[in-house]
């Protein structure tokens, strides 16, 4: 079974989910479930009376996160990072309870809070859901971290190199990124929301714990949108380190070119073959045709070095 219920009386409580007694205002509750079973969601429906379309989003995962107010309670939609991959929370806050529902296993951040529940209920379950909050921001410190090391990385790699490998590392980190804003700015507004509208379910109290869960929040975006503008800023140097380097090449053939070209005047004026062409019959004239070549090619390498085109 899935489901494992606390309370700050007596802690993990091995009683049914019908057995609990929501009408006591003395006692407070938190619902935790991994992966439920279709049961379990209909037993949870009928016992706390959630409507149709939230049991829905808990059957069916891969929302987008928000919040919806409902009558007695507050559904959210949240996202836990761990390492690289998010996993969905979806909770509901009651007057007396906390019901977290993940989709896989339980994020090592609610493990945590799990071995202190007795005392956060104690608080109310509104001040748990600011704990689980906290929780979900900090997260996300260390992916943005690694996006540090990494933009840093491949800078250094930039200034060596244009390999096409490193362009396909800009683009995975620009997807990261993406993603990551998808989960960042969702919840952001949504913490807003919890803090600074008044809900019945939040008190005065928690609501300005919330609020610095939102400050935690900010800073995770505005560090997010900085490194956004990094791995952009490192696209366009990039893309200015290959074409300079494409300018290079162009620029040596060029060069390369202008060179051959009088050497390729001299070979056919003396190609035609006219029967009345004296130099043809000099003992010497094709030492002399060479070194004329010859003379000709360093003088346009000086040329081009005293212009500084080399």
């Amino acid at each position: 079974m899935s489901l494992k219920i606390f309370s700050q009386k007596s802690g993990v409580l091995v009683s049914d989910l019908q057995d609990l007694n929501l009408n006591d205002p003395e006692t407070n509750y938190w619902l935790s479930l991994e992966n439920p079973s279709e049961e379990e969601l209909n037993n949870l429906q009928k016992k706390f009376g959630f409507s149709e379309d939230t049991i829905a989003e808990c059957r069916d995962w891969e929302h987008y996160p928000k919040i919806e107010d409902y009558e007695n309670y507050l559904f959210l939609v949240t996202f836990f990072l761990e390492g690289s991959k998010s996993t969905e929370l979806n909770l509901f806050l009651g007057s007396n309870y906390l019901i977290t529902i993940c989709k896989n296993t339980l994020p090592v951040a609610l493990k945590n809070l799990e071995l202190r529940s007795k005392k956060l209920l104690i608080a109310k379950p509104d001040f748990l859901l600011s704990e689980i909050l906290d929780s979900l921001a900090e997260s996300y410190i260390g992916m943005l971290e690694s996006f540090d090391q990494k933009i840093d990385h491949l800078e250094n790699l930039l200034f060596r190199s244009t390999d096409e490998r490193i362009l396909k590392k800009i683009f995975e980190i620009k997807k990261q990124l993406v993603d990551l804003k998808r989960l960042l700015f969702p919840q952001q507004e949504m913490l807003f929301r919890l803090s600074f509208q008044e809900h019945d379910l939040i008190s005065e109290r928690n609501r300005l714990l919330l609020r610095n869960v939102y400050d935690h929040f900010n800073r995770l975006t505005y560090s997010m949108e900085s490194y956004r503008d990094s791995i952009f800023s490192l696209f366009d140097a990039y893309r200015s380190q290959a074409s300079n380097g494409m300018n290079r090449i162009m620029k040596t053939l060029t060069i390369f070119s202008v060179i051959i070209l009088p050497l390729t005047l001299l070979t056919s004026y003396y190609g035609m073959n006219f029967v009345f062409m004296p130099e043809l019959q000099w003992k010497n004239g094709p030492a002399l045709v060479l070194g004329l070549m010859f003379g000709v090619s360093i003088l346009m390498l000086v040329l081009f070095k005293w212009r500084k085109w080399l």
